[in-house]
């Protein structure tokens, strides 16, 4: 080979070699980047997880939003009817109050424990008492000697302490009735008005009785509606039954 050909052939051989280490750098940087790759997989599929996480958290979130929605649209109308109760009962309170001739009676039941401790056998008296005027209580009850003698109707004036009586057990509440002023004593002289002669020949009639009868006058004589009346012998009812042995 001629020194002219050698002279020709070295910046080729040079080129070659630089392309060579540039092929070389290209190769490392592959391998680097391929070394990277699987970190990447790995950081993608984990992204990949969390968010399928947080698409269900997201779910669950919005099925639990709707739930507490549909249960707070179902409180809201419960309490729309309450206050629309509320409101008929205060507008009928008010009515009352803005009339000066009528005055409030508060009822409570009292029951007594039976022997033996059926709910039939529970004793029970009503006693009425003023709001306006404190000093006023006034109890009325049915009672007798034994099962073979007649029942009397007992009307007690002033306050009894029936609490302290030896087989209390409990007390209901009955609720506020209006009437006129100076006639606190009407609902009771309404309640004497059941008849009670030859009742003890009835299989069953007892002084609960009496009360749902003696209820159910007044009602008919406009001291308390029907409404009042259904309410208030399911509350006596459920107090008699409460504890009771059957």
């Amino acid at each position: 080979m001629s020194w002219s050909h050698q002279q020709n052939d070295q910046p080729y051989d040079q080129n070659n070699q630089a392309y060579y280490q540039n092929d070389h750098s290209h190769y490392q940087n592959d391998q680097s980047y391929y070394q990277n790759d699987p970190a990447y997989d790995q950081s993608s599929q984990a992204y990949y997880q969390n968010d399928q996480a947080y698409d269900q958290n997201n779910q669950v979130y919005y099925q639990n939003y709707q739930a507490s929605y549909q249960n707070d649209q179902s409180h809201y109308q419960n309490d729309q009817s309450y206050d629309q109760i509320d409101q008929s009962y205060d507008q009928n309170n008010q009515a009352y109050q803005q009339d000066a001739s009528k005055t409030e009676l508060y009822l409570r039941i009292y029951i007594f424990r039976g022997e033996p401790d059926c709910s039939f056998n529970r004793h029970v008296i009503a006693e009425f008492q003023s709001v306006d005027d404190p000093s006023f209580y006034q109890s009325i009850h049915v009672k007798r000697l034994n099962k073979e003698s007649p029942w009397r109707i007992e009307v007690v004036n002033g306050q009894a302490e029936w609490v302290l009586t030896k087989r209390y057990i409990g007390h209901c509440d009955g609720g506020y009735l209006w009437v006129n002023k100076g006639e606190e004593t009407r609902p009771v002289e309404i309640m004497t008005r059941v008849e009670v002669t030859n009742r003890s020949e009835v299989g069953g009639w007892n002084c609960q009785h009496f009360l749902f009868e003696g209820f159910q006058k007044l009602v008919d004589e406009g001291i308390g509606d029907q409404e009042w009346y259904y309410k208030l012998e399911r509350t006596l009812v459920d107090c008699t039954f409460d504890g009771a042995i059957g």
